[in-house]
């Protein structure tokens, strides 16, 4: 599970992203290090530095959209889904249906997790201030959340996931997925081209503020 920054993680997925686009699924976990804010594409930093709590934390703004999050102790999960499967649902379907495997794999590991499905709330700055419908909960609290980014048909999900589990509960989540989607499940590294582009794109973009203060 690698940990790194958040320059280097929102590169990574957005890299992920690109290469879906050739037909190829992507998953990943990953931690932060050191604890970052990111914010939601549409978020504004000015709403960032009204929220006293978060300050003095690193931020970078996600590719995807939601609210914004702080990454100390939770996981994150991404996938990349290629067009030809991507096209197979509509996106808020896909959000729906990822977050039910992931509260039906939850539920296996002995965590109350249900997705909720009949919150009306209105949206909040903090992705985990309140659940909304189609969240990962256990019981009244939030304990999954996730945004989304379409790009040349490909489509990128990806969440922070506020889990009390061992690390061998983790590791076969990537089986659970590819089983529920129906597609082939290799392990592999990054490879150095992959990293070059994703150091490129961290440098280039996500470390940028014409970037992450852009709204």
């Amino acid at each position: 599970m690698r940990v790194a920054d958040g320059p280097w993680h929102m590169a990574a997925d957005e890299t992920l992203l690109r290469l879906a686009t050739y037909g190829q699924a992507y998953f990943r976990l990953y931690r932060w290090h050191p604890a970052t804010v990111t914010l939601g594409y549409f978020q504004r930093v000015q709403d960032l530095h009204a929220h006293p709590q978060w300050g003095g934390y690193p931020y970078v703004r996600r590719p995807t959209g939601g609210g914004a999050i702080l990454h100390a102790d939770d996981v994150t999960y991404a996938l990349a889904l290629p067009p030809q499967v991507a096209r197979s649902r509509q996106a808020a379907d896909w959000h729906c249906f990822i977050h039910r495997v992931l509260a039906d794999w939850l539920a296996a590991q002995g965590v109350p997790a249900t997705v909720c499905s009949t919150s009306e709330k209105p949206h909040h700055f903090d992705c985990f201030g309140v659940p909304r419908s189609g969240d990962v909960v256990s019981g009244t609290n939030k304990i999954i959340g996730s945004a989304q980014r379409l790009y040349c048909g490909a489509l990128l999900q990806h969440g922070s996931m506020h889990l009390p589990l061992a690390s061998s509960a983790l590791q076969a989540l990537p089986g659970v997925l590819a089983r529920a989607l129906a597609l082939p499940l290799a392990e592999q590294d990054w490879r150095p081209e992959m990293e070059a582009a994703i150091h490129d794109l961290a440098e280039s973009k996500y470390s940028r503020p014409a970037w992450n203060e852009r709204r």
